[in-house]
């Protein structure tokens, strides 16, 4: 069992207050609740400023390294982020510490505070991937998805190209643990993808489970068991029914092919999201994040071009590369707020940092071109400026919640 430390809200940089009546109506600045006019619910929104900082104790906010950032709005209110292992900050007691599956917390996308690991005590599971590369590889680019009652924990355990790359998965019955282990769900050899990786899962609205995944070597698409902790019909069935929905074959070295998938689905269309270009470099990567539309999961997205995704030049732009203030942007996820707003959250380069040449934590609203439907961030490049991040809803009784 994680030992939690009692959590509270952190201060907020600045706030706005708004109420939202019955009929939809938005009234600014409403500070009081009266019997005679009392709004019906009361909202607020953090200032923030990319690239995002967190909690390291004492009160304070530095930076954080934070890659391959998987974000969940879980029924708690809460969003909870989860990154690719990395030496974090655990915490008053344990200071600075690798981890390989890091979970923070915070109840405006701005303030994290670290809440434990999914694999605190259990790195043992993570031998599974030995057979492969001789040491315990690293735990990549996690996915978080709600099924049931359990939350489901994804992630890639991988060594780097020459290695056989395996998805993993794990539960629990909240978004922070404790972790049941089920350790892997298919490598590469098995499943007949090269660098089986960057797993996105997805629940449709009948409740079927889907594994999108790929990285280098096309995007790929197979239905899972219901409870999403296993293939439907088995690897066998698996790989002979799985679809091609992005990219191309494989070319060693290559950084053009497509790899982040991940899907959200809007007024009956699914959108999927890709990140290309070349993660690594600090100022020179060129890492950034396209997009593509269909009415079926598992095939047919095209962009606003009515291109099939199956080239380098795909995709329409969501945000890319500002070499003066944030490069290698990339491998998103996207959740919404309480009103219904997007958030896409992502990795970059902050070239303003001291740590420029480290990923970190980029968090923009995604807004929808009207002609095309499709979604990008406001310039298509990482914001720089101060601004209101997302709106959220104001319940004090989370000051005194305990963890």
């Amino acid at each position: 069992m994680l030992n939690f430390k009692r959590l509270t809200l952190l201060s907020l940089l600045a706030f706005t207050t708004i109420s939202i009546s019955a009929c939809g109506k938005m009234e600014e600045n409403t500070t009081s609740n009266t019997t005679e006019n009392p709004p019906d619910i009361q909202y607020t929104n953090t200032t923030y400023k990319n690239s995002i900082q967190f909690d390291i104790g004492k009160g304070e906010k530095g930076f954080g390294p934070c890659a391959d950032p998987f974000c969940l709005k879980a029924d708690d209110g809460y969003y909870y982020l989860y990154s690719t292992n990395e030496t974090v900050f655990r915490g008053d007691d344990s200071g600075y510490r690798f981890d390989y599956g890091p979970i923070w917390r915070s109840i405006d996308l701005v303030n994290w505070t670290y809440v434990g690991s999914v694999f605190d005590g259990q790195e043992d599971v993570l031998k599974w991937g030995q057979q492969y590369a001789g040491i315990v590889p690293g735990v990549w680019a996690p996915n978080v998805v709600k099924i049931a009652d359990q939350y489901n924990y994804y992630y890639t355990l991988s060594a780097g190209s020459s290695y056989n790359p395996g998805i993993g998965v794990a539960t629990a019955p909240t978004p922070y643990g404790p972790w049941t282990h089920y350790g892997k769900v298919f490598d590469s050899e098995e499943i007949g993808v090269y660098n089986s990786s960057d797993q996105d899962v997805f629940v449709d609205d009948d409740g079927s489970v889907w594994m999108i995944w790929g990285s280098g070597d096309g995007i790929y698409v197979a239905e899972m068991s219901p409870d999403g902790i296993d293939m439907y019909g088995g690897l066998s069935y698996a790989k002979e029914n799985m679809h091609k929905i992005a990219g191309w074959g494989w070319v060693q070295g290559s950084i053009d092919n497509f790899e982040a998938a991940h899907i959200v689905k809007k007024d009956g269309y699914y959108y999927l999201f890709l990140s290309l270009g070349g993660w690594d470099g600090g100022i020179d990567a060129g890492y950034h994040v396209v997009v593509a539309k269909s009415q079926s999961l598992l095939g047919g997205f095209k962009d606003s071009l009515g291109n099939d995704m199956m080239s380098s030049g795909d995709g329409d732009i969501v945000v890319t590369n500002n070499r003066e203030f944030a490069t290698g942007v990339g491998h998103c996820s996207v959740v919404k707020d309480d009103i219904g707003d997007y958030w896409m959250v992502y990795h970059g380069y902050d070239q303003t940092s001291s740590n420029k040449n480290t990923r970190t934590l980029f968090i923009d609203q995604l807004l929808w071109d009207e002609k095309t439907s499709m979604p990008y961030v406001k310039d298509k490049v990482a914001s720089s400026n101060e601004h209101l991040g997302p709106t959220y809803i104001v319940k004090e009784k989370k000051k005194e919640e305990q963890y």
